[in-house]
């Protein structure tokens, strides 16, 4: 777009001031429809095929090598990446690793019928560590198995709460186990720095419970470090105070220890340890409590403590991550009314809502390890807001996959979003925007989402009824629709060596106008790159003939994907 001019020669102010406002307003109103900054170079799906047999994504790590570790929950007859589950009337938590070609390294799942559906509770149940090892914990029912990769079923405790780790390659290592509760505890699990694992029970009813054959009389929270590869308990403390209806625990780089959460209890002073720290009189309380390597609190703080009475403003994590040099927290946004005109960012600001539609809103802020809250972004919606996983890059980058449809506004500029569209935004180290792209449209029901960054690759998965991701298409069978998707930022192919497949046959090769595709099976669609990655074709396959007329002469890359969108083929293609 050219320069813009405008010459106004007005009188009255007010006629000025308000064109001046529409004029504004229509500046800083930006569509979305059309943006590369991700280009997609995997697709891979599992479907159901029936409404009544699920795939629930719950977790997403991925891993330098181009490996991925997912966390589902199925129910039914499911074919998962090619291995069948049948769950029968029961759920089963499902742990899986898929090789960079999408193919399906190993599997091991859980049989239970308490199993919950996916939620940013659940994200804090499971954690996989540097060597691809998975913590998991779980309330179990009547008969409830464990089942590995090999083969091996292992019985779990009956109507308790197991915390299980397992290998890289889905075997069984060792579990500890909760029993007895008179409450309905939150059993959270992550690890540490150093591979140990920690973890964080709370009982909002107090009352007892019995840890690794130990009872505990009263006890209401607690957190505990184990062994990591033993399991064996290292150190166990209880902090009353430390209740989180929900919240979520992240280490420094000295495997000190900072619990960001929402209490569930609302004294008018918490104590932690020897620490208090103040709560406010609306009851509504986000702390950061920091505790050192040996489980000790150093220090606490609540952001919203001077938070006037009848305020009823205040945001509560849904996910924190640690870049190396601070803390980086997404958060909802809550106020007690909707049509009241403004909500309160964890750094004290009160920010005006645009659309007064909604009692809740996004919001990323920054935190230093001190607890100063360095900046926070508020992101305000006329559709409906996020309650997904992010995650931050090695650049201190910050990446959100959610779901927002209509409009969205950052600072003062507001986005037209496409149609029921999940989105990617990210945003800079400083909290600045970098861009919002589109990655499914026209899904009415888009669900589940989760997201991890691995150097310039993002993976992203969840349950969808669209009919492609990024141009690809979805084989769209009326089940659950599960999809892992890898994107490149800077829209390029990352360099890769050829996958051959000696069924397949792509011809003429050097190409003019035409080329064909002949294979014994059912394939889905094609993406051709130029020399520099960049993807310069993408169509579907509905005949054996692909029209490549409009590339110029040169040398590319072709790829082939069956039904099931498995890469099959990638080879060099001529173009004369």
């Amino acid at each position: 777009m050219g320069d813009f001019y405008l010459f106004l020669h007005l009188k009255n102010y007010t006629m000025k001031k308000t064109l001046l406002l529409c004029l504004l307003l229509i500046l800083n109103t930006l569509t979305l429809d059309a943006q590369n900054n991700l280009q997609l170079n995997r697709l891979l799906q599992s479907n159901t095929g029936s409404p009544s047999q699920t795939i629930t994504p719950s977790y997403l790590k991925a891993f330098s090598d181009g490996s991925v570790y997912t966390h589902v929950i199925v129910s039914g007859n499911v074919n998962f990446f090619g291995n069948q589950i049948n769950t029968g009337t029961n759920k089963a938590s499902l742990f899986a690793k898929l090789d960079p070609s999408g193919n399906l390294i190993s599997q091991a799942y859980i049989t239970s019928a308490n199993i919950q559906p996916s939620s940013y509770d659940n994200a804090k149940n499971i954690d996989v560590n540097s060597q691809g090892e998975t913590i998991y914990s779980i309330e179990t029912s009547n008969n409830t198995t464990f089942h590995s990769n090999s083969g091996i079923i292992t019985p779990l405790a009956n109507y308790a709460y197991e915390i299980i780790k397992i290998s890289s390659s889905g075997e069984f290592l060792w579990k500890k186990s909760i029993t007895n509760s008179t409450a309905n505890p939150k059993v959270f699990c992550f690890y540490d720095k150093n591979g140990d694992v920690i973890i964080w029970v709370g009982q909002n009813q107090g009352g007892s419970l019995t840890f690794d054959n130990q009872t505990y009389d009263p006890i209401s929270c607690f957190i505990a470090k184990l062994d990591g590869q033993t399991g064996n308990i290292v150190y166990l403390k209880k902090y009353d105070d430390l209740d989180p209806w929900t919240g979520h625990f992240a280490f420094d780089e000295n495997n000190n220890m900072y619990a960001f959460y929402e209490p569930f209890s609302y004294p008018t002073t918490y104590n932690i340890g020897n620490i208090q720290v103040n709560g406010n009189a609306d009851e509504l309380n986000f702390l950061m409590v920091k505790f050192d390597s040996s489980g000790n609190p150093v220090f606490g703080k609540n952001f919203y403590e001077n938070v006037p009475a009848g305020t009823r403003k205040y945001s509560w994590p849904i996910d924190i991550k640690y870049n190396g040099l601070n803390f980086f927290i997404y958060e909802v946004l809550s106020r007690n009314t909707i049509g009241t005109s403004s909500f309160l960012s964890l750094n004290g600001v009160y920010h005006t809502d645009p659309y007064l539609t909604k009692s809740i809103a996004n919001e990323i802020s920054i935190v230093s390890k001190t607890g100063d809250v360095l900046s926070s972004t508020p992101i305000f919606t006329s559709g409906t807001y996020d309650s997904n996983q992010f995650d931050v890059d090695g650049s201190g980058n910050s990446y959100i996959y959610g779901r927002w449809f209509d409009k969205i506004t950052l600072g003062n500029t507001e986005y037209q979003m496409p149609t029921y569209s999940s989105n990617v935004i990210k945003f800079s180290s400083n909290g600045g925007l970098s861009f919002i792209e589109p990655i499914v449209q026209n899904s009415f029901s888009d669900l589940n989402q989760k997201i991890s960054i691995s150097g310039n690759k993002l993976f992203l998965s969840g349950n969808t009824s669209a009919q492609s991701i990024k141009g690809t298409a979805i084989n769209n069978l009326g089940g659950s629709n599960y999809y892992i998707a890898e994107l490149l930022q800077g829209g390029t192919l990352s360099t890769k060596e050829n996958v051959s497949n000696n069924d397949l046959k792509i011809y003429p090769n050097p190409a003019q106008d035409f080329i064909t595709i002949e294979n014994g099976k059912k394939l889905s669609s094609v993406k051709i790159y130029d020399v520099s990655g960049k993807l310069v074709l993408s169509t579907n396959i509905l005949s054996n003939k692909i029209d490549v007329s409009t590339l110029t002469t040169g040398n590319y890359m072709i790829e082939v994907f069956d039904e099931s969108s498995k890469l099959i083929v990638r080879k060099k293609l001529i173009k004369k």
